[in-house]
């Protein structure tokens, strides 16, 4: 039993349990409570034993957390708001120490967040603590060895700099960040510096950071630049006006001319921000000629930019310096060959309207609209009948029906259905710019001539028309206009037609306001009964009064759910038991995969009743709270279901159903209390528990010879007192001629070998060192290199990266002959990272076998099979840290290699080896060996077993019987069906066992009356005592299946309705 120690670790238990779980969506969930979990165990606690697991031992040693980005970013996130929980902001440096490791992670999205909560925590800190745990944090990211860790730190200085003392902030001053030879590094200081300045204001600006900004807009790498550029507004508006008149301005034009088209792209985007800024003279004088010469610009996206931004600048220049210098920049732009160009010319026009008038660009804008809109690439013409409202509020009605009227109408004929449906609503917009009597006399009259065009897609834009522009016309239009021309589309001869129809009487019914009811029954409702009878079913099912809603009453409903239930009781019963068959699944590439497990049924075949679909998320939900009982699950669900039946079918309602079901399942439960059987899980016990586990999914003889590893699995694993962790036990699959070859390995399996054919294959008495460091070439940051002025300068570079790589791998082989001097000892390296070619040489020439880039999920196994520690670093190695296994030795298979290391002293992690001739053998021995090891596992924290075989059910049944006759009212016959759907497991069992049903029923309940606990014998169809033949049963699964199966049955049985989900077509404004 748990006692209050091991209760008051059990949060962090749970913790570590499902960190470890395969499922992503646990792992991340089990991140999001952190606040809970820490908020339960307290302050104290949670700086004395949650922390230091996050940061120490198992969790944040990056490789060994997790190796998904997404878990990461969670656990950066949390820990951001962790100060409360840690007791305030005296305490709050504890959290610094993940932070600093996530800090320096490679995916930037975890990194960034690592920044952020740092940031936070900061703020809350103590001055005193700033510059004992924070200052020092920073100065080791800063120095770090790889870019990570120095580009996050230029995110953390400006958080500590008002923070700090003086004697600090002139230190930080002082970084040389921004010099710093990887330009990855450099860019983000620019962040970094705009922070800074802002704290330091204009003065301090001047003194302690205006060479840095000088130096990074003239930095040789194109991506500081554009950094600089990118940030040059915000730049601007912090050191102020003398700075920006000074040395901003010449920057400026620097940068509008540079060599890099992303850094003239970007600093387009900052023109108009920035030219208000300083003088209109300045502008007109020294931005304007570069600014001409940007619209001849080579880049498409230089021009493009400037084409958004340059309408920004009429406000700053006037209206004369407007007509006299831009204008003919827009003239010139709205003629490039580019249709983005031309086009975003046009979308930003309304601040040129504001200033000069749209008059004078009117001639050239025509020319520009109409090849827009009739360019070849659909997006295009999107984007232009996007515009096309704007421009139109801005050219006027005359100009506009005169020009662009019928180009508008003629984008309803486009062969794109998103033109279609884009230039609807363009016009119900436009009949918002120009009001409902233009819609009268230029739109209504077109509609109408489109609604009798031969072609019916056509007439089905009609359609799209009538409903979008009846939320812009009053109730009054839409009465005496749309809706005659929607009745003469309610009898056109194409259902798609008729049923749009009835979808769009559906939009214009809650827009008929009060006053409008005769219209309502005298135009739309009878038009919307002849559709409800139409031949299509389509088109009734929209002329619904609800069209997105379908009604099957309680009967219809109810059947349905049972009919569903049996569908899959169907299925899945013959799989049921020791002599169940085996499914054979077929997904749409081909594949075939043969199962009789019903978890991998459930999850693999493709369900589409929503029924079937509960049920199985039922079962598999029992599968994985305890283990097993997925199948048993589905049959006794559905069996509830069928025996309510038989009462309901004559009169009796659901409700008393479930009354009595509730009532058995209380005294279910109750019963299964007394029914258990306390045992001592001796081996021999749970050798027993694991034969009936393993004989339900695979044939007898590979069940027996797998049960020894399974329960040898878990009881290595095992410390008693606390909980199982079952992820410590590594399964492994290798192709074999023989499936019964399958065996434990008490130590770990690895699914490669070494990668230098001169190491040893075979090690024994083998110390091993587990490492985390690399011992090859560091890879420079993506889209970054070197460039070299000659080959001695390469040959330089090279040398002296080999040379950090031949100092570690010096030490290493020296501790190896340190600790392995005259006492014949092997020894192994398992490196998670990489080992190159060189350095596995020089390890092989020592007799050392070297295993390069292990997986993650090895690492912490490996550590609790063979002991030691893993090193991050090879600098202060001691024979402390060293693992010991007695044999190591690599087995090759085909052109796959294993790596098996056995022999080890009381592992904590072992590794079961599957073999078979073919991966669906191999499959099937794996999800056999899952469940195995589940049910020890299960029998081992409960101390409690069921006799199986059926025996339970029939007990139960007889018991519930008897119960039935202490109920009073109709609720007995709840009851009653309870009792006989118990009887489903043993029928099925027998069933699958050639057997005749009722026989063996009838045997087992007379024994059972006799006194006795029996089961079905498999084999002859008699009674067995399952206690004497050693068939339990796990007490968890038992008590899940009651619970789950009966509360999912009775909600079956009280739903009346089954409504396919859809927003109603009349408005509830609120009311009931």
């Amino acid at each position: 039993m748990i006692d209050e120690t091991d209760e008051a670790l059990y949060p962090i238990a749970v913790l570590i349990d499902e960190l470890k779980h395969e499922d992503i969506v646990l792992r991340l969930n089990a991140i999001r409570r952190l606040s809970t979990i820490a908020l339960a165990l307290g302050p104290e606690r949670t700086r004395t034993e949650l922390i230091p697991f996050l940061d120490g031992n198992r969790i944040v040693t990056v490789e060994s957390i997790d190796d998904e980005d997404e878990i990461l970013l969670a656990l950066a996130e949390e820990l951001g708001d962790f100060v409360e929980y840690v007791g305030g902001k005296n305490h709050a440096f504890l959290l610094l120490g993940p932070l600093e490791t996530l800090a320096g992670v490679e995916e930037t999205v975890v990194r960034e967040k690592a920044i952020e909560s740092a940031a936070k925590i900061v703020v809350a800190m103590p001055q005193p603590h700033i510059e004992e745990y924070y200052i020092p944090m920073v100065k080791r990211l800063s120095s770090g060895d790889w870019f990570t860790s120095r580009t996050s730190a230029c995110g953390l200085y400006a958080a500590a700099y008002p923070l700090c003392s003086d004697k600090v902030k002139e230190e930080l001053r002082k970084r040389a960040a921004a010099t710093h030879m990887a330009d990855s590094v450099r860019l983000l200081t620019v962040e970094d510096l705009i922070v800074t300045a802002d704290i330091l204001k204009v003065d301090g600006v001047k003194t302690h950071l205006l060479s840095q900004l000088k130096a990074l807009c003239s930095d040789k790498s194109w991506r500081v630049r554009y950094m600089i550029a990118d940030k040059f507004v915000q730049i601007s508006n912090i050191v102020g006006p003398e700075i920006v008149k000074e040395e901003l301005v010449p920057t400026f034009i620097r940068l509008l001319k540079d060599n890099e088209a992303e850094v003239r792209t970007a600093l387009c985007n900052q023109l108009p921000g920035f030219c208000a800024l300083i003088n209109p003279e300045a502008v007109l004088l020294e931005i304007m000629p570069c600014v001409k010469d940007l619209t001849t610009d080579t880049s498409q996206h230089v021009r493009a930019a400037l084409a958004v931004n340059i309408s920004g600048l009429a406000p700053i220049l006037g209206k004369p310096a407007t007509i006299e210098h831009l204008l003919p920049l827009f003239l010139h732009l709205l003629k490039d060959e580019t249709s983005e160009v031309r086009l975003n010319v046009i979308s930003k026009l309304e601040g040129v309207n504001q200033v000069i008038g749209i008059q004078l660009l009117s001639q050239s804008l025509l020319p520009a609209i109409v090849e827009l809109a009739e360019d070849k690439q659909w997006r295009v013409r999107l984007a232009i009948i996007e515009n096309i409202p704007l421009l139109a509020n801005q050219l006027g009605v005359a100009f506009f029906d005169e020009k662009l009227g019928a180009l508008c109408l003629s984008w309803l004929n486009d062969v794109v259905y998103a033109i279609r449906e884009a230039a609807t609503t363009n016009i119900k917009r436009l009949i918002e710019v120009f009001g409902i009597d233009w819609a009268k006399q230029m739109i209504l009259p077109k509609i109408q001539e489109m609604s009798k065009n031969p072609n019916y897609l056509q007439r089905m834009t009609t359609v799209m028309v009538l409903a979008a522009i009846s939320q812009a016309v009053t109730p009054e239009v839409i009465s005496s206009y749309i809706i005659p021309i929607a009745a003469g589309l309610a009898i056109d001869t194409i259902p798609n037609i008729r049923f749009n129809v009835a979808k769009a009487y559906s939009t214009m019914i809650p827009l008929l306001k009060n006053g409008q009811e005769g219209v309502l029954n005298e135009k739309i409702k009878p038009i919307l009964s002849k559709l409800g009878e139409d031949s299509d079913v389509d088109v009734r099912y929209y002329a619904q009064p609800n069209p997105k809603a379908e009604v099957a009453r309680r009967g219809q409903a109810l059947q349905h759910n049972i009919n569903a239930a049996l569908g899959l009781q169907e299925v899945l019963k013959t799989n049921l038991g020791p002599k169940g068959t085996i499914k054979m699944l077929v997904d749409g590439s081909g594949q075939i995969k043969l199962t009789k497990d019903g978890k991998v049924l459930l999850c693999e075949m493709q369900i589409q009743n929503p029924t079937a679909t509960m049920i199985a998320r039922a079962a598999t939900a029992q599968d994985e709270i305890t283990g097993d009982g997925t199948t048993s699950n589905v049959l006794l669900i559905a069996e509830l279901l069928k025996q309510a039946d038989r009462f309901i079918s004559e009169g009796l309602h659901p409700r008393i159903i479930t009354e009595g079901y509730e009532l058995a399942k209380q005294a279910a439960l109750e019963y299964l209390e007394k029914f258990k059987v306390s045992k001592k899980m001796d081996r021999a016990t749970l050798l027993d528990i694991a034969r009936t586990s393993l004989r339900t999914k695979v044939r007898e003889e590979l069940a027996d010879s797998l049960m020894e590893a399974v329960v040898d699995a878990v009881l290595c694993i095992h410390t008693p007192g606390e909980p199982i962790d079952l992820h410590m036990v590594e399964i492994m699959k290798m192709m074999h001629k023989n499936d019964t070859d399958s065996r434990l390995v008490k130590g770990l399996v690895m699914d490669h070998g070494a990668r230098h054919p001169d190491m040893p294959k075979r090690v024994q008495d083998a110390l091993i060192l587990t490492l985390n460091v690399s011992l090859e070439y560091e890879k420079s940051e993506i889209n970054s290199g070197f460039f070299y002025s000659s080959a001695e300068q390469r040959e330089k570079l090279v040398e002296s990266e080999r040379k950090f790589v031949d100092a570690k791998i010096k030490k290493i082989v020296e501790f190896k002959n340190h600790v392995c001097d005259g006492n014949k000892k092997g020894f192994v390296i398992l490196n998670q990272k990489g080992i190159d070619p060189l350095s596995l040489d020089v390890l092989a020439k020592n007799g050392i076998l070297a295993l390069r880039r292990a997986k993650r999920r090895n690492m912490e196994r490996l550590q609790l099979a063979v002991g030691g520690v893993a090193q991050n670093s090879v600098d202060d190695l001691t024979p402390e840290i060293l693992g010991h296994a007695g044999l190591v030795y690599e087995h090759v298979l085909g052109e796959d290699k294993f790596t098996f290391v056995e022999e080890t002293q009381n592992p904590k992690s072992v590794t079961i080896l599957i073999t078979g001739p073919n991966p669906h053998t191999i499959a099937q021995t794996n999800d056999a060996i899952r469940d195995g090891l589940r049910a020890v596992k299960n029998a081992i924290e409960d101390e409690y077993v069921i006799p199986g075989a059926g025996a339970f059910q029939i007990a139960l049944h007889s018991h519930l019987m008897k119960f039935k006759d202490t109920v009073k009212g109709k609720a007995k016959l709840g009851v009653q069906a309870y009792a006989d759907a118990m009887l489903i497991i043993p029928k099925v069992l027998a069933q699958n066992g050639g057997f005749d049903v009722q026989d063996v029923i009838v045997s087992l309940q007379e024994e059972y009356a006799n006194g006795h606990v029996v089961g079905v014998d498999l084999n002859t169809g008699d009674t067995l005592d399952p206690a004497t033949e050693g068939i339990w049963d796990n007490y968890r699964v038992h008590r899940q299946m009651l619970n789950s199966c009966s509360v999912i049955a009775s909600n079956f049985l009280l739903v009346d309705e089954m409504m396919r989900a859809g927003r109603s077509s009349l408005k509830s404004g609120g009311e009931n």
